[in-house]
């Protein structure tokens, strides 16, 4: 599936402006958490310019989760498909304002915070045009189908897509907040209650779901990029670039779609074709390492996870400590084959009565376990 969406010209205004053209062609890796709005100032022209955004700090001590591992991309692409980063100053569609250069990386592609006339804050993903296997390029197309399936609220909001000096660019919403991976740093112990870290899986769960009715695999649980919305309150995926189209769903079977994350997640047949399930257990991993802190297998070898993966799960010491629906769970996923169906609204049941049981009333409430711990550089 092609996911460029026609264009429409349009001319760039501002320093350096050219050429850009309507519509979206086309990962979030921001690593820092900042609200650009709030701190701007109006100058001649009618722009907003950003003085030092305030950041959230939420404390140290867990060590950050490795960049994907297995984006089955080329990073050696030819001269002809690298992008030039762009001027900061530069202004995108008559909107979007470069501020900052955020990441320029061969196979993520590059990534700035851009500003709107009225202080709005932007993500710029950008890559070459002639870069057929690029991850902007996906990325791009799979939020454009979340757009018209009014399901942003569980990821980033698609907003404008076009190109400009050869090269294809997405423009989604900034949603202020942490990461998972920060409010694990955060809490004591670098792990949630029960009550947070089912209703965490809950949203994510509902973010999976989506992209499997898009009828794509996410292939990647990450909690860098699983952020926390301050101001909504919910969790979403900031980071669509491990998403793929799946092959089941397009009767090309033959086509072998691997796990694009971090080995630790990684469902256990990762080294086959992924199916939907296997998006599911890799966020069955991740829930019960918010709920004890860790995982059998994180401290060992690369080489030596699979082997200590499956030992964990035959002997049941992966579920201790855990509440009984987390062994639960992963024994109904394993009794699918790759043509069944998700029986989702069992999985929700089953998170729900576990978080209900550990006294959340409601998806957010009471408090996430980090909430308090928020503080800004006001």
């Amino acid at each position: 599936m092609d996911p460029t969406i026609p264009l429409r010209g349009e001319e760039g205004v501002g320093r350096d402006a050219s050429t850009v053209e309507d519509g979206a062609i086309l990962s979030e890796h921001t690593y820092v958490c900042r609200v650009l709005c709030d701190f701007s100032y109006s100058i001649g022209s009618g722009w907003l310019v950003s003085v030092p955004p305030k950041r959230f700090f939420l404390g140290t001590g867990r060590a950050t989760r490795n960049m994907p591992e297995n984006q089955d991309v080329n990073p050696t692409a030819s001269d002809n498909t690298k992008p030039t980063p762009l001027k900061i100053g530069t202004i995108l569609n008559g909107r979007f304002k470069i501020i900052e250069l955020t990441l320029n990386h061969p196979i993520l592609g590059i990534h700035y915070n851009a500003v709107g006339k009225k202080g709005e804050s932007y993500i710029v993903k950008m890559d070459g045009e002639g870069n057929l296997l690029s991850l902007v390029r996906s990325e791009a197309g799979f939020l454009n189908a979340v757009s018209k399936a009014c399901a942003s609220q569980f990821f980033v909001e698609f907003v404008h897509g076009g190109r400009v000096l050869q090269m294809i660019y997405f423009v989604t919403q900034f949603r202020p907040g942490p990461s998972l991976n920060d409010c694990l740093c955060a809490v004591p112990d670098g792990k949630f209650t029960v009550a947070t870290s089912c209703r965490a899986a809950h949203f994510i769960l509902q973010a999976i779901e989506w992209v499997h009715k898009l009828n794509h695999l996410l292939r990647r649980i990450d909690p860098n990029v699983i952020k926390y919305d301050v101001e909504d309150r919910v969790i979403y995926l900031s980071d669509l670039s491990s998403v793929r189209v799946d092959p089941a769903k397009l009767s090309v079977a033959d086509v072998k779609i691997k796990w694009a994350g971090a080995q630790i997640y990684a469902p256990m047949d990762h080294h086959s074709a992924m199916h939907c399930r296997h998006d599911i257990e890799a966020l069955i991993y991740f829930l019960i390492e918010m709920t004890t802190g860790t995982l059998p297998w994180a401290d060992i070898g690369r080489d030596k996870i699979p082997l200590a993966k499956k030992n964990a799960i035959e002997d049941k010491s992966l579920f201790r400590n855990c509440p009984p629906a987390y062994a639960q769970m992963h024994n109904y996923l394993s009794t699918l084959n790759d043509s069944s169906e998700v029986d989702y609204k069992r999985l929700y049941m089953m998170l729900e009565e576990t978080w209900k049981a550990a006294g959340a009333s409601s998806l957010t409430e009471p408090q996430w376990d980090w909430e308090q711990l928020l503080k800004t550089d006001e």
